[in-house]
């Protein structure tokens, strides 16, 4: 059955995941190497055990989406999943298994049972609990307090001043629920599987009302993956608000642990590919950084910007912004200015439209009634060739200051004439 194991450091999870999912081709002893290089540098053990325990986990959540294929050197486990056959990202069950302590639960429902929309105080609240004569558990109105903050900080409770309500110290009710939920359905459905935090909306689709309903949305492209990364882009996006700097620790292609300390600005999401970026600046440093979400282990919010420095980097921040595409930075002064002219029939406005909606900077120019030419300065111009390849058949000419673009493109368009026309030059002959 799913959701029968219950996990402590879902770090650990999450690496073999990412293993089975998007690798899917190693076998148990080069997981096991490669996961040993990276968490003896953390003081934690990995074994073929703890393989196998992962492993078993993940089958159970992962149900009908794991499976094992057969080679030489033994069975590789990769999941597999039609993104245009589900409706919900099966990733966040792996969320819905976190291991906890049997008082806590206790606590929990304890609490919820004797919790009404009067207020209470904690002594209370401390002798309502004590009614239930649980075993083992100990009630005390420093444990109660702390309970009862922690479930306000959750918005479950509300909070109060007693004096405001004929009572000492602080109060504490059931917060009200104003929210009708069954009526934004399409919009939780939807949120929950495009946005990188969507595993919130996958808690809300777990309650009752919404149980026996389906969704309308299915996807053709479905990136699945940005799961993995919740609890990590949680605590960007906390940084961010707060205007804090961040302790992100980060790991590289070779298995290198590097500890980064950053002002955290925007994060970006390639609809290309899903994978997710933090732009960012290294403390006491003016260059703007991208690092890749899915390679940050643990992120800690840090202390407070100062307002002044805080307004450098946001003002850094938009001055390099007009010349981004992807994310490669560099020299404000060594940008590369390309020049994209395009066809658009005098029907075709949609083009028009394509053409203002996927630019990401620069500005649209009409030459002719049939022609509109984009302009655009950027760090590098190569990043713009896979979309300038997008309106092949339309492109009337192809200006940049950056030669290569232009000759990479002129040379894309001889491979293809000769595959299509045929000739010396096409390299599949």
């Amino acid at each position: 059955m799913p959701y029968n194991e219950l996990i402590n450091d879902y770090e650990f999870v999450r690496d073999y995941l990412r293993e089975f999912y998007i690798y899917g081709y190693r076998t148990k002893e080069e997981t096991v190497s490669k996961q040993s290089r990276k968490h003896t540098q953390e003081n934690k053990g990995t074994s073929n055990r703890s393989y196998e325990d992962k492993k078993r986990q993940i089958r159970s959540w992962l149900l009908g989406y794991i499976e094992d294929k057969k080679y030489v050197d033994g069975y590789v486990p990769y999941i597999s999943i039609d993104s245009r056959e589900i409706v919900h990202n099966p990733l966040y069950r792996t969320f819905k298994t976190g291991r906890f302590l049997k008082n806590d639960i206790l606590t929990y429902f304890c609490l919820m049972d004797c919790m009404t929309a009067e207020w209470l105080s904690v002594s209370e609240i401390t002798s309502l609990l004590s009614g239930y004569n649980l075993n083992n558990v100990k009630w005390s109105e420093k444990k109660v307090r702390e309970k009862l903050r922690h479930y306000v900080n959750f918005g479950i409770l509300k909070t109060d001043q007693g004096k405001a309500h004929g009572k000492k110290g602080e109060v504490y009710a059931l917060a009200e629920n104003k929210m009708e939920l069954s009526s934004w359905m399409d919009a939780i459905s939807f949120f929950s599987e495009v946005n990188q935090l969507g595993v919130i909306g996958s808690f809300l689709l777990d309650k009752k009302e919404f149980r026996k309903k389906e969704s309308v949305f299915y996807f053709k492209h479905h990136y699945l993956l940005h799961a993995l990364d919740s609890e990590v882009v949680l605590t960007l996006l906390q940084g961010i608000r707060k205007k804090c700097y961040l302790e992100i620790t980060v790991w590289s292609r070779r298995q290198q642990k590097n500890i980064l300390e950053v002002f955290p600005v925007k994060i970006y999401v390639s609809t290309q590919n899903g994978r997710a970026y933090l732009a960012c600046f290294k403390r006491n440093k003016d260059s703007l950084l991208f690092l890749r979400v899915d390679t940050m282990q643990n992120v800690v919010v840090k202390d407070s910007c100062e307002e002044d420095v805080y307004e450098a980097f946001e003002k850094n921040y938009e001055n390099r912004k007009q010349y981004l595409w992807g994310v490669e930075t560099g020299d404000t002064k060594k940008v590369s200015h390309v020049e994209m002219t395009v066809f658009v029939g005098q029907d075709e406005g949609y083009m028009l439209q394509r053409l203002e909606r996927e630019k990401r900077n620069g500005h649209i120019e009409q030459v002719s009634e049939t022609q509109y030419k984009y302009v655009v300065d950027t760090y590098n111009a190569m990043e713009l060739l896979p979309w300038i390849r997008t309106f092949t058949g339309r492109i009337t000419n192809l200006e940049s200051s950056n030669q290569l673009l232009k000759e990479k493109f002129e040379e894309d368009m001889k491979q293809m004439y000769a595959m299509y026309i045929g000739g010396d030059n096409y390299a599949g002959e």
